[in-house]
């Protein structure tokens, strides 16, 4: 899946505005956070799915940042 699809962001939000909706989702399936219904196990399945989005976006966004720098 597409890790802008998993965040529900778009391709031309900000880093700040993605990292910003990363947070939100950390918060949202932290395991102590009692208020969603689902067992400590999806939290986590969710939680996983979220990292790897954002550290793709991160990465991605880095290599972007740095191929505009030398061209």
């Amino acid at each position: 899946m597409n890790p802008y699809e998993i965040l529900g962001v778009n391709e031309s939000d900000s880093m700040s505005t993605i990292s910003q909706v990363y947070k939100q989702y950390v918060k949202l399936f932290h395991p102590d956070n009692k208020t969603l219904k689902i067992s400590d196990d999806e939290k986590m399945n969710y939680m996983q799915n979220i990292k790897d989005a954002y550290k793709a976006l991160l990465e991605g966004k880095a290599v972007g940042r740095y191929l505009v720098k030398i061209s």
